[in-house]
């Protein structure tokens, strides 16, 4: 191939007449810092993850190849956030559902003490580094008549459970005899 017809990016190599490559296209990444700025033919950069960002896969090295391209990439995702402990729930308790996850995605099972209950099971920590919020409302009727002791609907919609303690029952308990 004649010399006067090389592409751009390629010179023309003049013992052998022939189109080549000088130099890779340069590198640009948007969550990787690449650390060089020499992008002829032989040349080595160097990758390193941009801030907030962790390295994920891919090299950490790159040498332009004789084909005017990169021989290697770096991949480099979000770092997670860090929400630390689930936040204290009053009148129940945020139980992280894996050991170690305080991490943006990972999530706490809220568990509320007797008598109270949450409009939800579980919360995220975000991206942001922030846990959902729950809380744990008292089981209570949404009218204000007297408790009748039924089954009666809470303010949140759940069915709830109580019993009425005023009214003497006519059954007796028999346990097991004491010992003698």
């Amino acid at each position: 191939m004649p010399c006067d017809s090389c592409a751009s990016g390629k010179f023309c190599e003049q013992f052998s007449k022939t189109c080549t490559y000088s130099e890779c296209p340069s590198q640009s990444i948007d969550t990787v810092v690449v650390l060089g700025n020499v992008n002829a033919v032989g040349s080595k950069i160097r990758y390193r993850c941009a801030a907030g960002y962790d390295f994920t896969g891919g090299e950490r090295y790159s040498v332009c190849k004789p084909d005017g391209q990169w021989n290697a990439t770096a991949s480099c995702t979000p770092q997670r956030a860090d929400c630390g402990p689930p936040p204290a729930i009053p009148n129940g308790v945020a139980l992280l559902s894996n050991l170690t996850g305080t991490l943006s995605g990972d999530t706490a099972t809220i568990m509320c003490n007797d008598w109270y209950q949450s409009k939800v099971t579980t919360i995220s920590c975000s991206n942001l580094g922030v846990w959902q919020t729950a809380t744990c409302a008292d089981c209570y009727l949404t009218t204000s008549r007297a408790y009748s002791g039924l089954t009666a609907k809470t303010i949140t919609g759940k069915t709830c459970l109580r019993w009425d303690a005023s009214i003497i029952s006519l059954q007796s308990f028999h346990g097991p005899s004491p010992l003698s």
